[in-house]
């Protein structure tokens, strides 16, 4: 099964279909939440002391771009669902 995102990515026109917006509404959905996280981590960064030096971790598996789409399809699946 192929994720949303590369459908979306490789036909633009089906993303109102798949996640309930459209492709440029949800590249500006990226770009904000994107921007938020970075201001999340500066505050928490600012606060926090460190056992483990920055970078240090697990990395992600997924970016914050696929995370968006994946809960975009599943926000729109869910209420498909609540309405029938």
């Amino acid at each position: 099964m192929t994720s949303p995102l590369v459908k979306i990515e490789s036909h633009p026109q089906s993303a109102k279909r798949l996640i309930g917006i459209n492709y440029e509404q949800f590249i500006r959905l990226v770009a904000l939440a994107e921007q938020r996280h970075k201001q999340k981590q500066t505050e928490i960064e600012k606060n926090k002391v460190r056992i483990i030096a920055s970078g240090g971790g697990r990395k992600p598996k997924m970016s914050p771009k696929e995370g968006i789409c994946l809960c975009l399809v599943y926000l729109r699946k869910k209420n498909q669902l609540l309405i029938f």
